[in-house]
């Protein structure tokens, strides 16, 4: 494996804990603060804001939850190697 395969899956790795690391904050968000969205949002009459607020809410953290998913999941050769040369042909672009 020569260094930039090795650098290039490096940053893959740091990519895929970060997104991690942020999906688990963004959960810890949503535990600690149930309590009052359940009292300000939930136990009052539905208005529009309501659902702006359930869209805000709720989409980042499904969306975190698929990022996470996506970059977890085990790649084969073939997924990988088309990838790389998806960015390769996006660095020649530049």
């Amino acid at each position: 494996m020569d260094s930039n395969t090795a650098s290039d899956t490096q940053v893959v790795l740091i990519h895929s804990y970060l997104v991690v690391m942020a999906t688990c904050i963004l959960a810890y968000d949503h535990i600690i603060t149930i309590a009052e969205e359940i009292t300000f949002v939930w136990r009052r009459p539905k208005r529009a804001s309501s659902i702006l607020f359930f869209l805000n809410r709720y989409l980042g953290l499904f969306g975190n939850a698929a990022a996470v998913a996506v970059s977890l999941a085990p790649l084969s050769p073939k997924v990988c190697i088309s990838n790389s040369v998806f960015h390769v042909q996006q660095d020649i672009k530049r």
